[in-house]
């Protein structure tokens, strides 16, 4: 685990998120939104290996 993400760190960095925003995003939205990110990011990635399997059974 890299040292940035560390306990101590993660905890300082959500504080310090708490207390800098005046437009306070709700970490729940936050969290939806790298959900989403990575689930877009994770079917571009399946559909990549599924086309190259089916070029791949095609040659």
């Amino acid at each position: 685990m890299p040292s940035y993400m560390s306990t101590k760190n993660l905890r300082r960095l959500v504080r310090n998120l708490r207390t800098k925003s005046n437009e306070k995003l709700p970490i729940q939205q936050t969290l939806s939104s790298i959900r989403n990110k990575s689930e877009s990011a994770n079917s571009q990635v399946r559909s990549e290996l599924e086309r190259n399997r089916r070029d791949k059974s095609h040659g």
